[in-house]
């Protein structure tokens, strides 16, 4: 065998390895870190958050107490021919319910300011309740 020089061995292995990381470094490519811009948020604008309706049986209940934001949702089991005499518009408004943009609403008030007011509910014309409502 042979004997090479040492000065010979080490430029050998320099070169042998400086190949291989240059190998090594075109395989793995470095992949770019995202940016990330700043944006700015809006911010929401206060609102009067919603409150839950008071559900109600239309043939058990006869007089309720409520507050100047409230709704009162009537729990009836058919929404069509639902019809309502109120005493005093000023105070409630009332929506027959029924189907509407492919959704069913059941009839209900809604309350408008303080004070009292009757609200007879029909069905096809025949009386079903007449409740006495309070709006605080």
């Amino acid at each position: 065998m042979r004997k090479i020089s040492t000065k010979i061995a080490f430029v050998l292995i320099a070169v042998i390895s400086t190949s291989n990381a240059g190998a090594n470094a075109a395989t793995t490519k470095a992949t770019p870190k995202p940016t990330v811009k700043a944006t700015t948020k809006a911010t929401p604008k206060a609102t009067v958050a919603a409150l839950p309706p008071i559900m109600v049986d239309p043939t058990t209940i006869k007089t309720l107490t409520i507050t100047s934001k409230d709704t009162v949702v009537f729990t009836v089991a058919d929404t069509a021919g639902w019809d309502a005499l109120v005493s005093n518009q000023k105070v409630l408004s009332f929506d027959a319910g029924g189907s509407k943009g492919g959704a069913t609403f059941n009839p209900s008030v809604k309350a408008l300011k303080a004070g009292t007011s009757w609200v007879v509910l029909k069905k096809w014309d025949k009386l079903v309740s007449a409740i006495k409502i309070t709006v605080l």
